[in-house]
């Protein structure tokens, strides 16, 4: 009762329910005549537009649907992107000394820690869980190519590593580009299933708005 004293569109289409109750009751009582065939065609008029206004409503909300799973997978997108800049940030400090080459990897490792995070911060979004009809950080998982939990794994163990050290060598260091290898290949695999899902939705989009009514 609260949402129909709310919306004007829920109100309007419970007065013209009623009233096409009205209207049919009225041309059964009413004896066979001119009447009875006009009360019948507005009955017929007012269920039609109801039946319109339902159709239009669900078109609304399968387009809003899609809307929310289009910006979510966007700022996925978004971020892998960032984190590639990132990684290229990273490769210019790969060989420096000790303090810039932590700066530059305590950076990357935040930039692809901030995918996952994302991710699992949308799984307390109830609407967008319907909608993809799993939480977030269960869409992207495949059999052995992106699994989010090993994910923030390796982000912990990147952190504890990085911070343990208060030197790095070569062998150090490629041990560590090996583990963020790992990430950023699982990101990718990421990133094309958002970028294909977000072709599809593109094309749904375009079927709703342009299907009848």
């Amino acid at each position: 009762m609260k949402k129909i004293a709310k919306y004007p569109h829920l109100k309007c289409t419970i007065w013209i329910s009623i009233a096409a109750i009205i209207v049919f009751t009225v041309s059964l009582i009413v004896p066979c005549s001119p009447w009875d065939s006009i009360l019948q065609n507005i009955f017929a008029g007012l269920i039609t537009g109801i039946v319109v206004t339902l159709i239009s409503s669900l078109k609304s909300k399968e387009l809003k649907d899609a809307e929310i799973e289009d910006q979510f997978l966007k700022v996925v997108h978004d971020l892998y992107i960032s984190s590639r800049r990132a990684y290229g940030d990273y490769r210019k400090v790969r060989n420096e000394k000790d303090d810039e080459y932590y700066e530059g990897t305590y950076e990357l490792i935040a930039e692809l820690q901030a995918i996952e995070s994302f991710i699992g911060a949308k799984d307390k979004d109830e609407r967008l869980v319907r909608i993809l009809g799993k939480r977030p950080s269960e869409f992207f998982d495949t059999e052995k190519s992106y699994c989010f939990s090993e994910q923030n794994k390796r982000h912990s163990n990147l952190y504890n590593r990085l911070n343990d050290k208060l030197s790095f060598d070569e062998e150090e260091r490629k041990i560590i580009d090996q583990e963020i290898n790992i990430i950023r290949r699982a990101h990718s695999v990421l990133n094309k299933k958002a970028l294909n899902r977000l072709d599809e939705i593109f094309d749904e989009k375009i079927e709703i708005e342009t299907s009848v009514p």
